[in-house]
């Protein structure tokens, strides 16, 4: 346990001195931008969340047999059957994703509201996008057509769930975020690279694992990745353009037990 809170504290005080020349002032809140963005993908998860959980709108019935044939030549040569290693790999690398922009945290502490407020609407957009996709289709999971479906997903109903791919939205949409914010926010780091690489990497990772698990076809991981691609780049560009009045007034501060906000009157 020493050992790791020894790594994890020599890492964070070396990617604080490589990051150290921030450029200030990249990104800014607005009561119009935030409240646009912040209560449309609100509206939109809520009424997702309504027809899917409540009204129980566009539910399919199991069918007795299932049609290859059907399928489309460019994801029938994709299938696979269900692995449900390779389904658990998926989720553990788009949890990676989802701790990436902890990388922020060398920010000045100023731009924590900022950036963090980005990242919770850049995921609630993802979020509802890609329910709605799944909402208004209803396509038939890959493992369906193999023998030893999960049969978790049957009794909820997920077999039916396949198009757009969620990991690979969520994916693609943090990988696009991480590699944007950290490039305005460093234009001249070296590092903004690699971060862009190993970001994508992880996002490419999850969405090919999705098919090799028989969760996805190729077309609803494409769908996927277009889907959290838009997310990761127009929600923090929104927030280039707006025209502000520079805030000082809240700080946030985190620590691994704490949040502490303080606001200056």
């Amino acid at each position: 346990m020493k050992k790791i809170i020894i790594l994890t504290t020599a890492f964070l005080l070396f990617i604080n001195t490589a990051f150290s020349q921030q450029k200030e002032d990249v990104f800014h809140l607005s009561w119009m931008t935030d409240g646009i963005l912040l209560g449309g993908a609100l509206t939109l998860d809520s009424a997702d969340l309504l027809c899917d959980k409540v009204l129980k709108l566009n539910r399919m019935e199991l069918p007795s047999t299932f049609d290859l044939s059907s399928v489309p030549s460019i994801d029938r040569a994709f299938m696979n059957p269900y692995s449900k290693g390779l389904d658990l790999t998926a989720s553990a690398t788009e949890g990676l994703l989802f701790a990436a922009p902890a990388i922020f945290l060398t920010l000045d502490k100023k731009e924590y509201l900022t950036v963090y407020t980005m990242y919770l609407e850049t995921v609630m957009w993802t979020w509802g996008l890609k329910e709605l996709g799944k909402l208004c289709v209803n396509r038939i999971r890959p493992y369906m057509y193999y023998d030893n479906p999960p049969s978790k997903a049957i009794a909820d109903g997920d077999w039916s769930n396949s198009f757009p791919s969620g990991h690979t939205s969520f994916a693609f949409s943090l990988a696009g975020f991480t590699t944007y914010v950290f490039a305005k926010y460093y234009p001249d780091s070296a590092w903004k690279y690699p971060v862009a690489g190993l970001s994508y990497t992880l996002a490419f990772t999850v969405g090919a694992l999705r098919m090799a698990s028989g969760n996805h076809f190729l077309t609803d991981v494409l769908t996927g990745a277009a889907i959290g691609s838009l997310c990761g780049f127009v929600v923090p560009w929104l927030h280039t353009i707006t025209p502000h009045k520079k805030n000082d007034n809240v700080e946030i501060s985190l620590s691994p037990l704490s949040l502490d906000i303080n606001i200056k009157l």
